[in-house]
């Protein structure tokens, strides 16, 4: 190929107008050049084997010299050379389609297939040769196909083989795969006429699906055919191709039910099954499955599933009333369900045993009814049969209904029963003869029943051998055919009825002899009854009305009844009436009988009672006083000489006529029958009164009494009673003292009167002819609070003192004393005055206490008393509050108003203070140094004795009120500090004035004080001092001392700022301004601030203002002069500088880096070339811009366009 090339130079510069004028070339240079077009085959996949391989050789172009396409009307370009390539006609058997030669070689051995590749130049398209060769292929001899294998697939199940076994009916062949010698061509598998598939050059095999060949083609459950595989070329060019045979056998024969056991018994059953008995449960059914493949290898004909069907076929049709021949209607209210179509699954199965197979059905949740049954059973291979019951199934699951009626409702628990043979006891379940009563007990004892017009319903029997009102237990026991057992058991209560002669039956005392009992009989428990004498009333009564079964009435049977008693009625309520004529052992026997409208007759009581008696009691003889004195005996009652009733008799007897006998002072019994209208049973109490005529004091009469049994005279008690005339029991005694307050060692007079008040004078009066001879004695109670050893609670007692002795009163019944008040406690005592009458009787005592009177009892002695401070001492002015205290309560309350004395020479004389007597503190008030005594003088107001309290003394002396001035400074400085009293100087020389730094060490020294600098200053400064003038009794109390925390303060960071130009240009001058603010001012040592700037070139300037020359070795890389302005306080640089930078904008000309770039390396003539510049910027220095000119070969190249 011819070569060729061109160089094109350019050359341009750029120049600005500046001061000094500088200029720079860039050169740029490049070279086109052509080369000749490539071309590469791929011959594909595989050999080339003659007559049976399709192969395609595929060319594509490679180089830089052109593209190479297969399109003849592609034009070249600058850009882009085109060449044109083309197969060329061959007799091997390819044919071309664009850069791809496809076809089967129709001759073995090496195959040269032509080619060219083309241009096309200038405008007219002239087509030039550029190459021209060909491509040499070799094709191979083929081999015929061999089958070494079959694989056929049916429902997922792969067998290996020309043999294929199939035993799902209706199965189908999915695939097959062929396994083949491996080829270097395509091998095409088919199966009979229709499915193929396509073995890979080089594969061993490949998979035919065939969609659904059944592998059956009869109605036979058991058979075999054949179908043919072949294999060849996919051209088929083998004749005969390869073939082998596919052998399909069958056998769809299903297992079938040989036999059935249904058990719908709650019990186990066996089953004969295999040569062997087998149990299975209750309400199940129970299936043998013989299988006709037995012991056949393999596992695709044991049996699997297997389904029950129940269908309800409607033998069985149930009802739920039933009605007695004697017209008594019974609902069960059974509910029965509609049964349906059911479909079951075994609960356990297929259990082999012997040669058969067991499957067990749970019938328990199907529905009551009778049902046609029908089996399905099936095997591993989904092969079925049927099997069809020849006899309906009757299903009951649930247990027969059972029930025990009273009176056509349910026998309750503890239900009463009052005639046991009218309950009935009914066993039913749909129809009858289905279920019936199998046994009845009653307390554990088997009972005869009585049979109805329907099987399974009974009546129980007469229960007279029952024990009435107590509960029994009646179990009843029902069955229905498939031995479902159901069992009743309750308590009910037969004949809870009760009887009584309630006098004689409930447990009370019976009295022979005296006392006449009359009992009517009474219903206690049970339903109401109409009682009746005999049983002829009873019955006419039920007569009367009819035969309602719910009215009912009783009558009793009299076996017994005790001597002295007769029968008796009121109405008609039978009873008894009479006396008990024995004592001890009295047999009570009677039963009573209960019968209704039905007919029914039965013993609702049997009651036997020994009714014990015994002789009563004599009678009791008590009394009732109308005057009442606790020590009185109790056969003595008291009256006033005026007479009267002194008493009432109570005699306590059995409730019977008794007679009471009284006679007074040996006179004329008086006889008095009193009848008895008690109901009581064991005791009643006559009551006579005992009444005395007028008589004079201490008079003594005597009563004789006797009281006896009307009917028995003989058992009668006898007494006597003395009645004394003694005084009036509303005499009174009253104690009067005047002054009620008084002191130790001191008389204190009294006066104590006795008497009765009268109401028309409204005052006290006594007579001795009446009232008698009274002494009075005088005692100090005490109230004593606490525990009562008898009774373990607490209250109050009082324990009296006797002051006098006995004091007669005199006529008009006064008794005057005086009392000494010695001995005594002090404060409040209560005095009691106890008057007593002089009696004859040795069993009457009389006495009379006055009410007690308070008095108050104080201290007659010197009083004691101190005053709250013995000593004050103080700076003035003085100010202070004294208290006097008394000793004690007792020393208080004896004391006159208070004196009190003041003395100003030591004790020399005392001077009173008129304006404090009867306070109880004085103020005290000084305003001047000095000594000073004070104390109170007490007086007893009772006894008039004097006595003193303790001395006062009191000490003034003068004080200052110190505080520490701390000067405010910075760190670094010794620290002034100033003692002030109350805040301003302290003259000198007027004052002793202490220091210390650690209140351990002190040093004396002026008001002022500085405390040395140093890197830790001690927390605290304490000063002490006192006036030089304070007395030497003030002692310490003169000093005062104070206290001031030292504090020094770091000195703070000062802030600052700078302001001036932004931009300049080398050469000239830069002027900045610099400011600062100084938190430190306020210190007296924190004002003294140095300012300085630092330049670009390191150079130091002291001040607040900077102007210096810029030039050009200050500026940095980016043309920028850094300035830094800082400032400080003196001595303190570290931790108060303040520095702010600053940039001044600046520039050195510089002439910038180009760069000029191009699209393309190489190119052919006539071609457009696109050069870029890049790197040069307009404004990047203040003033500066740029032009540039373009430097080429003017002859060959114009230049388009510039922008």
């Amino acid at each position: 190929m011819r070569k060729s090339g061109l160089c094109l130079t350019l050359l341009f510069s750029l120049i600005a107008s500046i001061k000094s004028v500088q200029a720079e070339a860039i050169m740029i240079s490049g070279k086109l050049q052509a080369d000749m077009p490539a071309v590469t085959f791929n011959p594909g996949p595989g050999d080339f084997v003659a007559f049976v391989n399709n192969n395609t050789i595929t060319a594509s172009g490679t180089g830089n010299a052109c593209n190479v396409t297969v399109d003849d009307r592609a034009t070249s370009s600058v850009d882009n050379l085109v060449c044109f390539f083309e197969w060329l006609p061959n007799t091997s058997g390819f044919t071309a389609n664009g850069f791809n030669l496809t076809g089967i070689p129709n001759a073995a051995g090496e195959l040269k297939l032509p080619y060219k590749i083309s241009y096309f130049s200038g405008s007219e398209r002239q087509k030039v040769e550029v190459v021209n060769g060909e491509y040499t292929v070799n094709a191979l001899v083929p081999v015929k196909p061999t089958i070494t294998g079959l694989k056929s697939s049916m429902n997922g199940v792969v067998q290996d083989g020309y043999t294929l076994k199939s035993y799902l009916k209706d199965e189908a062949i999915r695939n097959v795969t062929v396994s083949v010698e491996p080829r270097n061509y395509v091998q095409y598998i088919s199966i009979g006429s229709g499915s193929a598939c396509e073995v890979e050059i080089g594969g061993n095999g490949c998979t035919i699906d065939v969609g659904s060949i059944k592998v059956s083609d009869s109605d036979l459950l058991m058979g075999s055919r054949e179908i043919t595989v072949t294999a060849n070329s996919k051209n088929n060019y083998f004749a005969p191709p390869e073939a082998q045979k596919l052998t399909l056998t069958w056998d769809y024969r299903p297992p079938v039910v040989d036999h059935t056991l249904w058990n719908f018994t709650d019990e186990a059953k066996t089953i004969s099954i295999g040569g062997q008995e087998i149990y299975t449960g209750a309400r199940t059914v129970a299936v043998a499955v013989k299988v006709p493949q037995e012991e056949t290898e393999g596992e695709w004909w044991l049996p699997t599933a297997m389904t029950l069907t129940m269908n309800p076929d409607g033998v069985f049709k149930p009802t739920t009333k039933v009605t007695l021949e004697d017209g008594t209607v019974i609902d069960f209210k059974q509910s029965w369900a509609t049964p349906l179509r059911r479909t079951l699954q075994p609960v356990s199965g297929p259990q082999k045993v012997g040669d058969e197979y067991l499957y067990i059905f749970d019938l328990t949740d199907l529905t009551n009814g009778s049902y046609a049954a029908s089996f399905t059973v099936e095997n591993n291979s989904k092969n079925t049969s049927t099997y069809n019951e020849p006899e309906s199934k009757l299903m009951l699951s649930d247990n027969p209904t059972l029930m025990v009626l009273k009176d056509g409702a349910a026998l309750a628990k503890r239900a009463p029963v009052y005639f046991l043979n009218e309950i009935i006891v009914a066993a039913f379940q749909g129809q009858a003869g289905v279920a019936d009563i199998k046994a009845v007990t009653i307390d554990n004892k088997l009972v005869e029943l009585t049979p109805t017009n329907h099987k399974g319903i009974y009546y129980l029997p007469v229960g007279d051998d029952l024990e009435v009102n107590a509960d029994h237990e009646i179990t009843v026991i029902a069955e229905n055919l498939y031995g479902k057992i159901v069992t009743f058991n309750t308590t009910f209560t037969y004949q809870p009825t009760g009887f009584t002669l309630k006098n004689f039956e409930k447990d009370i005392t019976l009295y022979s002899r005296v006392r006449q009992y009359t009992d009517l009989m009474s219903q206690t428990a049970g339903d109401k009854c109409t009682l009746f004498t005999t049983e002829e009333n009873a019955l006419a009564y039920l007569e009367w009305y009819g035969d309602k079964s719910d009215i009912t009435a009783c009558y009793p049977q009299w076996n017994n009844v005790p001597d002295g008693l007769e029968f008796y009625f009121k109405g008609r309520t039978p009873g008894l009436t009479g006396f008990f004529n024995k004592t001890g052992d009295n047999l009570l026997d009677y039963q009573v009988y209960m019968i209704n409208g039905k007919g029914s007759k039965a013993v609702s009581s049997r009651n036997r009672h020994v009714l014990i008696t015994q002789l009563p009691y004599n009678p009791v003889l008590t009394y009732k006083k109308n005057k009442v004195l606790t020590g009185i005996n109790d056969n003595t009652a008291l009256a006033y000489t005026t007479g009267g009733e002194a008493a009432r008799l109570l005699a306590k007897v059995v409730p019977a006529d008794v007679t009471v006998y009284v006679s007074q002072n040996g006179g004329e019994s008086v006889k008095t029958t009193f009848k008895n209208r008690s109901s009581n049973n064991d005791a009643t109490t006559f009551v006579q009164r005992l009444k005395v005529a007028s008589a004079p004091l201490w008079t003594k009469n005597v009563f004789d009494i006797a009281v006896e049994y009307s009917k028995e005279p003989t058992m009668r008690t006898v007494d006597t009673l003395n009645v004394y005339t003694v005084p009036d029991f509303n005499i009174r005694a009253a104690m009067e003292i005047e002054d009620k307050k008084t002191a130790t060692t001191m008389e204190l007079p009294l006066k104590v009167s006795v008497g009765r008040y009268n109401n028309s004078t409204r005052k006290s009066s006594f007579s001795r002819t009446t009232m008698g001879d009274w002494d009075v004695t005088i005692y100090a109670q005490k109230s004593v609070y606490g525990k009562d050893p008898e009774t373990g609670r607490y209250k109050t007692t009082y324990e009296r003192t006797p002051l006098t002795e006995a004091l007669p009163v005199n006529d008009a019944g006064v008794v005057e004393t005086k009392i000494k008040i010695e001995n005594m406690d002090l404060g409040n005592v209560r005095l009691v005055g106890i008057a007593k009458v002089r009696s004859p009787f040795a069993d009457f005592e009389l006495t009379r206490e006055t009410s007690a009177v308070s008095i108050r009892v104080y201290k007659g002695e010197e009083l004691e008393g101190n005053l709250s401070k013995s000593l004050i001492i103080g700076r003035i002015p003085l100010s202070t509050l004294v208290n006097f205290k008394s000793a004690s309560t007792a020393n208080s309350d004896a004391l006159a108003p208070t004196e009190w004395q003041e003395s100003s020479d030591n004790g020399q004389t005392w001077t009173m203070l008129q304006d404090m007597t009867g306070k109880r503190s004085i103020s005290i008030r000084k305003t001047e140094v000095g000594k000073w005594l004070y104390r109170a003088k007490m007086t007893n107001k009772f006894t008039s004795k004097e006595s003193y309290s303790d001395v006062l003394t009191v000490v003034t002396y003068k004080q200052p009120k110190l505080s520490i001035d701390v000067a405010e400074i910075l760190e670094g400085d010794d620290l002034p500090v100033t003692l002030l009293d109350n805040d301003e100087p302290i003259p000198q020389g007027t004052a002793e004035v202490m220091w210390s730094e650690d209140k351990v060490n002190w040093v004396q020294g002026d008001t002022t004080y500085n405390v040395s600098a140093a890197d830790t200053l001690p927390p605290t400064i304490y000063a002490r001092m006192r006036y030089l003038d304070s007395d030497e009794l003030a002692e310490e109390s003169s000093w005062k001392e104070t206290s001031a925390r030292l504090t020094v303060a770091k000195p703070k960071r000062l802030s600052v700022s700078v302001s001036g130009i932004s931009s300049v240009e080398v050469g000239s001058k830069v002027t900045l301004d610099g400011k600062y603010t100084n938190p430190n001012s306020r210190f007296k040592n924190g004002n003294d601030v140095i300012e300085e700037w630092t330049a670009p070139d390191g150079q130091k300037i002291r001040g607040a203002n900077l102007s210096i020359t810029l030039t050009e070795q200050m500026l940095d890389k980016q043309g920028y002069a850094a300035f830094e302005y800082s400032a400080w306080l003196a001595g303190s640089k570290d931790s108060t500088i303040s520095t702010r930078k600053v940039s001044v904008k600046s520039w050195v000309y510089k002439f910038p880096e180009m760069k000029v770039s191009t699209k393309l390396k190489y190119t052919m003539a006539p071609s457009t070339l696109h050069v870029a510049l890049s790197g040069i910027k307009d404004g990047g220095y203040p003033g500066v811009t740029y032009s540039r000119e373009w430097i080429y070969d003017k002859d060959n190249i114009s230049v388009l366009k510039d922008d």
